[in-house]
């Protein structure tokens, strides 16, 4: 991202997953689009982007911050 654009600039990541490039988007002040096709990953990435604009932390300095949704998800 930081290579590739520069501030203010647009960029779209169809496939979210987890958020990584929402929240890099965001420290580096570029306007994000993403998006995911499963609502479990969208939820994910939801709640990731909060928890990094509450504590400026990605959410992955821990094996899960959101243990409910993990259950879900590595079945």
């Amino acid at each position: 991202i930081e290579s590739s654009s520069a501030e203010g600039d647009l960029v779209v990541d169809l496939f979210a997953h987890s958020g990584t490039t929402l929240i890099a988007g965001e420290r580096l002040g570029r306007r994000v689009y993403t998006c995911d096709v499963d609502p479990i990953f969208a939820e994910i990435t939801i709640r990731r982007l909060e928890h990094h604009r509450r504590t400026g932390r990605t959410g992955w300095q821990w094996r899960t911050p959101f243990p409910e949704i993990e259950s879900s998800v590595w079945r």
